[in-house]
């Protein structure tokens, strides 16, 4: 069987871009590619592949896990825009790998294993994250199927149409047991391990998250003509409030916060800002 750097190297090339990145949005071709290879490898090591109604794959040590309770190992086959080729396809091929390995090895676990590649964890398809593990604790809510992307698909349109190709591969699972533990392993996306050289270290906290979109108005007007003292200038307001955010969100410890998105109506040179968004990501163990 071939060791995890050189299918890492292979899965690499589901949806490599010319910035040397990895593009596997739920759904699309390049994440059908992926999970469809994720099968494979799976009936390679004698695992019995299954796939739930969000595009979830799972491969077992049981062909009937019922009401068994099951160790679940696993992470998400999605990748961000240009992605790094390590994030979410490391765990998701390192449970597969080890669970694999351990049933041609000893045979049947006393307590079933369950490898899963979650179909999606990101959000960088439709504006939602964790639809494949929130599905599987049934914390999926229904207005998730209506969203849309950027070229107007809805999320279930989008669902329909890979899963259906999936099932065509494997038995369709419904999760009735009791998940007794879950483990994933996952890179560093930090700099803490690194800069301490050490090689692995273990999750103590999970953060909250709260995404905020906010909005600056103004009124647009032209850039030539308006005088300074009779401009309502959205742009100036938000660099303002940024600033203002900067200052504060320092002061709480432990606190990991990003302004990274911003848009401006209507985003010309010699037009004053009329309207002005930017996104506030903030992240807290507490």
């Amino acid at each position: 069987m071939k060791n995890i750097v050189s299918l890492l190297n292979e899965f690499k090339k589901i949806g490599l871009t010319s910035f040397d990145g990895v593009t596997r949005c739920v759904y699309d071709e390049n994440w059908l590619a992926a999970q469809k290879k994720y099968m494979q490898i799976a009936s390679d090591y004698g695992l019995y592949t299954f796939v739930d109604d969000i595009g979830n794959v799972y491969a077992t040590t049981e062909k009937n896990l019922g009401q068994k309770a099951f160790i679940l190992s696993g992470s998400h086959m999605d990748t961000v825009i240009n992605g790094g080729p390590l994030d979410g396809v490391y765990g998701t091929l390192a449970s597969l790998i080890s669970i694999g390995t351990l049933m041609k090895k000893f045979g049947h676990p006393k307590i079933p294993l369950v490898a899963v590649s979650f179909s999606e964890e990101e959000g960088s398809r439709f504006n939602t994250a964790f639809t494949g593990s929130r599905y599987l604790m049934n914390k999926l809510e229904d207005t998730v199927y209506g969203l849309r992307d950027h070229e107007g698909l809805s999320f279930n349109h989008a669902r329909q149409n890979a899963v259906t190709q999936l099932k065509e591969l494997a038995s369709e699972l419904k999760m009735t047991g009791l998940i007794h533990a879950f483990i994933e392993l996952h890179i560093e996306q930090g700099l803490i391990l690194e800069k301490k050289r050490q090689d692995i270290g273990i999750v103590t906290d999970i953060v909250g998250q709260k995404k905020l979109l906010i909005k600056c108005y103004g009124v647009a007007n032209h850039a030539g003509t308006t005088p300074m003292n009779m401009r309502c200038d959205a742009m100036k307001k938000a660099v303002t409030l940024i600033h203002q955010l900067y200052a504060v969100l320092d002061e709480f410890v432990a606190l990991r916060y990003t302004i990274g998105q911003i848009r401006v109506q209507p985003n010309a040179a010699n037009v004053i800002p009329s309207e002005v968004d930017f996104s506030l990501d903030l992240r807290h163990k507490s």
